[in-house]
């Protein structure tokens, strides 16, 4: 009994002390309690953000279910939440279905901030400029019915993107550079681009997390979704 205590609770250990050690400005374990469909709750960070959902539900261990139609979590900005020249963004997710998803955003048009996506079947980052948008495509799959770690790690005009913990490519955009903002962080936000899926465990750094700790993160997480 004990042997299969300890192979329960060591790795949730593990993952508090990864997280407390990259010093996150948002995290949500989604996976940790029922705060209904519609509700308000706090953020597991040091800042406590209160977040708001709408509509996603809960799915245990799976973390919050988003149906693609009105679903989403929204974070007020924060003053901690200047991501500018670097931040990191991290999530699990078990997508369902294709098309582009808006995962998670903080824009706006014009101003600058981040759009997280899921585009054309792959991960896809979209960057805010004063005069113009500008897309930056991994070109690397993002697969279906299946969980999978995904970041996004943005220094400047550099975007890292991560799978399962490896770095699969960097791109770097051509005109547009990360620019802070203050509107709200959604999490599947922006009405007609609306993930699909399971999401859990989102992790916001305003740096940018090396490959190392990546590899971190993923490992000391990736045992829930097995």
């Amino acid at each position: 009994m004990l042997a299969t205590k300890e192979a329960i609770i060591a790795p949730v250990w593990a993952r508090e002390r990864y997280i407390r050690s990259t010093m996150p400005v948002l995290w949500l374990p989604l996976y940790r309690k029922d705060f209904g469909a519609t509700d308000y709750f706090t953020s597991a960070d040091a800042y406590g953000h209160k977040c708001q959902s709408s509509g996603s539900i809960y799915g245990g261990i799976q973390g919050r279910f988003f149906d693609g139609t009105d679903d989403k979590i929204a974070i007020p900005h924060h003053a901690a939440m200047v991501f500018s020249p670097e931040v990191t963004v991290i999530g699990s997710f078990y997508a369902i279905g294709t098309g582009t998803a808006k995962v998670i955003t903080k824009l706006t048009y014009s101003t600058g901030g981040f759009s997280c996506e899921r585009r054309s079947n792959n991960i896809h980052c979209v960057l805010i400029g004063t005069a113009a948008n500008e897309h930056v495509p991994s070109g690397i799959a993002w697969t279906v019915n299946q969980w999978h770690r995904i970041g996004w790690v943005i220094r400047g005009m550099t975007v890292n993107f991560f799978l399962d913990g490896r770095l699969v490519t960097t791109v770097v955009a051509t005109t547009v550079s990360l620019l802070t903002c203050t509107a709200d962080l959604l999490i599947s936000g922006v009405a007609g681009e609306l993930y699909n899926g399971y999401s859990d465990d989102i992790i916001l750094v305003n740096r940018a997390l090396s490959p190392a700790e990546m590899q971190r993160d993923f490992l000391a997480i990736r045992w829930r979704h097995q």
